[in-house]
């Protein structure tokens, strides 16, 4: 992690599950090793989303229809990717 130009160098395991910055690791991990039959395809536009579990915390993913993640969701944050 990099605050302000000054490195912090914080392991996983000093982070709470639920923290925002370690939701967002954990949830990518889970999203791409795990859970793949939790995706469903929207036939309209070829996206993929599922709901999830990680760390307690529900989210929602989803990735585009050439499988780039592109927004996870969760009551601590919302992220969008883009290329």
């Amino acid at each position: 992690m990099d605050v302000l130009g000054v490195p912090d160098f914080v392991t996983a395991e000093e982070l709470y599950a639920d923290s925002p910055f370690r939701l967002l690791f954990d949830t990518v991990k889970t999203a791409v090793f795990t859970n793949h039959g939790a995706f469903v395809r929207d036939k309209e536009n070829g996206v993929y989303t599922a709901d999830l579990t990680v760390n307690g915390v529900p989210v929602s993913v989803t990735f585009d229809a050439d499988g780039y993640l592109t927004k996870i969701t969760a009551d601590a944050f919302r992220a969008v990717f883009s290329r």
